[in-house]
């Protein structure tokens, strides 16, 4: 019987080629529809990404995000400069030294916030730079610190001024020879910012249509004329030295119109440390500007 099985071999449903042609049929049809969904996906992706909302920058609590990409961000990395203390009042010491009177209420951890912010716009200034030039006459305080032997209070609008004066003169100040008070301090501040914020702000505004390098080669060729002078800020100097001075801002001058690119400050107060000094509150005691009795 198995011997007869084994031969005849297995014995299969017959299935009419009619039905055969349908099940073709239904397969070819559910490879299109696959197809046919496989190319459509993208295109709803596409859809749903046009329908989505822009996403903002990512922004901290105090508004400060890493970039400045929105006029309420850039806003907000300037306003930031105010401090939330009222300003201390400056005491004569004698002579010209003066000591900051501080309060007792006054609070340390958010002059640390302006310290900060001080130098967040510091490295954002070249893509806040309308801001800074619309606050140059905003009067809020905003920190102390000793600047030329002098305690002296700084407002917001005269944070704006000296980060700009630090950015225009960027370009040519590390050309300027360091050694000796005269020739470092002639060059410290470019000719723009010494007469007064309003001044300041009338010549930005005026070329606010030019790149922050354009700027900065417009101040570089001011230097390179004070620098040939020879009863200049540099006239301690050799004719070969003040030759050499020229020479490195002519240099930059052409890198910045090959590059377009801005020269950076790093952070605010790199630059002859020695004259600005900041009031922390170990410092404040230990030189004797104790807080007054009265809040």
């Amino acid at each position: 019987m198995c011997l007869t099985l084994l031969k005849a071999g297995p014995t299969w449903p017959s299935i009419a080629m009619p039905q055969i042609g349908h099940l073709v049929r239904l397969r070819s049809a559910w490879a299109v529809v696959l197809v046919l969904l496989l190319l459509a996906t993208p295109f709803r992706l596409r859809v749903a990404s046009a329908g989505e909302p822009p996403r903002s920058p990512s922004v901290s609590k105090d508004g400060l995000g890493k970039r400045a990409e929105t006029t309420l961000d850039r806003a907000k990395l300037v306003d930031a400069l105010a401090s939330r203390n009222a300003a201390p009042s400056i005491q004569p010491n004698g002579g010209l030294y003066r000591l900051p009177g501080f309060p007792k209420n006054y609070d340390w951890a958010d002059q640390d916030r302006v310290v900060g912010a001080i130098q967040r716009l510091v490295h954002d200034a070249e893509g806040v730079w309308p801001e800074i030039v619309g606050h140059l006459d905003d009067k809020r305080y905003s920190i102390t610190y000793e600047l030329f032997d002098k305690a002296t209070n700084l407002s917001v609008g005269d944070m704006c001024k000296w980060i700009i004066s630090d950015y225009l003169s960027q370009a040519y100040f590390w050309h300027i020879p360091s050694k000796g008070a005269r020739p470092f301090w002639g060059f410290y501040m470019p000719d723009v910012a010494r007469h007064g914020n309003t001044a300041l702000k009338a010549w930005c505004e005026a070329r606010s249509q030019k790149r922050l390098y354009e700027l900065q080669i417009e101040v570089c060729e001011w230097a390179i004329v004070e620098a040939r002078r020879k009863d200049g800020p540099l006239s301690e100097l050799s004719d070969e030295r003040r030759r050499a001075v020229v020479a490195g801002i002519k240099g930059q001058v052409a890198e910045l119109r090959d590059s377009k690119r801005a020269v950076k400050v790093d952070r605010f107060g790199a630059r002859g440390a020695e004259a600005w000094g900041l009031y922390t509150r170990d410092r404040v005691e230990s030189a004797g500007a104790k807080p007054p009795a009265q809040d």
